[in-house]
């Protein structure tokens, strides 16, 4: 179990890239009581972009080619494995980023993780579930060729359309495999389902929105920033807070809250 590498996977080269997860309080305090990350499923992401994990065109056009049969065994395989699939996202940058910190904060109250490459692989290291980490890849949709990748289709969860690049994302990922079996063959792979069949009748756990994966916080986290929208109390509350979990993280303010050079003249 643990981190692994995947070859659908492709591993940021420098593992000490900084990376970056940006939160609100309650998603913050659910790490800190768990101990672990929510891994969201490929489905729960796809409620905010349709696109996401769906079959590159070649491989739609390839089961249209082999007939009904093939595009409904595929248009099945697409709901299933989208639900099987789960994944942690963060963005890599060596500097905060105003468009993440707008993009993830509801309100004025929150927080970014920072962290390396090399330290959430490593923070893994007790976890049940086997976890990869690659880098997304961004790309014309139209443009891209059929993969085979795995019997649960990895390869087609690390591409996203080219509107998404400025999210400079890392994956986590992981999957299970609580299925039906009398759907799929000797490989693993799904058989042309029966007319009707939907993926509520194949999958054990049809509406689990995601998966905790057991995380090491202290190897896990370099320093905690504070949004720089936050009111001044709201950094003595997180140091607090992490203390009563007996962490004591290095928590620092958001470059961006730094003062201008002109106030003090």
């Amino acid at each position: 179990m643990s981190y692994q590498t995947h070859h659908a996977f492709i591993e940021p080269r420098d593992r000490s890239a900084r990376l970056w997860r940006y939160m609100d309080l309650p998603r913050f305090l659910s790490i800190l009581d768990k101990n672990a990350l929510f891994f969201p499923s490929v489905a729960t992401l796809a409620e905010l972009d349709p696109f996401e994990g769906e079959p590159a065109l070649a491989k739609v056009r390839d089961a249209r080619a082999l007939g009904a049969d093939e595009l409904r065994r595929l248009s099945l395989q697409y709901q299933v494995f989208k639900r099987l699939n789960f994944f942690s996202s963060w963005h890599m940058n060596d500097n905060e980023s105003d468009a993440m910190w707008k993009i993830y904060m509801k309100g004025s109250e929150g927080i970014a993780i920072q962290s390396t490459v090399k330290r959430l692989i490593e923070s893994f290291q007790n976890a049940q579930d086997t976890v990869y980490l690659g880098e997304v890849q961004y790309a014309d949709h139209a443009k891209l060729v059929a993969t085979t990748g795995t019997p649960l289709g990895l390869s087609d969860y690390m591409f996203k359309r080219r509107a998404f690049a400025h999210e400079r994302e890392v994956r986590a990922g992981t999957y299970r495999s609580d299925v039906r079996i009398e759907f799929f063959d000797e490989a693993g792979l799904l058989k042309v389902p029966p007319p009707g069949v939907v993926a509520a009748d194949v999958l054990l756990t049809p509406e689990r929105k995601g998966v905790y994966v057991d995380v090491d916080l202290p190897t896990l986290v370099e320093r905690i920033v504070i949004s720089p929208l936050s009111p001044n109390w709201f950094s003595d509350l997180v140091i607090s807070t992490c203390r009563r979990f007996g962490y004591t993280f290095e928590t620092v303010s958001s470059e961006m809250t730094r003062p201008s050079a002109l106030s003090s003249a």
